[in-house]
């Protein structure tokens, strides 16, 4: 059963349209860390794990372990869309255009 942890981070994966190798990819992790994280397969990771997920998923730590204030948390969310766009580039041109097309809403 996966821990609160290991959903919470599969439900952020799936809203920025990463797939478990593009955020392990960009978090600097093996793909199967991700996949026994989602799935409570792997312990708790430690704060500098927890640190490069949040990053590559364009959040802060409170945010990804859901500890962050809920105002705060609406503000970031056009510096979030920013961060994805950002990621999706360094992934690669297409994955970009898709991000882009969804920023904009087309």
């Amino acid at each position: 059963m996966p821990s609160s942890f290991g959903r919470r981070l599969k439900n952020l994966r799936d809203e920025a349209g990463l797939s478990r190798s593009g955020l392990a990819r960009l978090a600097g992790v093996d793909p199967s860390y991700v996949i026994r994280l989602e799935q409570g397969k792997a312990p708790n990771p430690p704060i500098n794990t927890v640190a490069r997920l949040a990053k590559a998923l364009g959040m802060t730590i409170d945010e990804l372990l859901g500890t962050a204030d809920e105002g705060r948390s609406k503000r970031n969310v056009s510096a979030r869309k920013r961060a994805q766009l950002v990621h999706a580039i360094k992934l690669n041109l297409a994955d970009a255009m898709k991000a882009l097309d969804e920023l904009l809403g087309l």
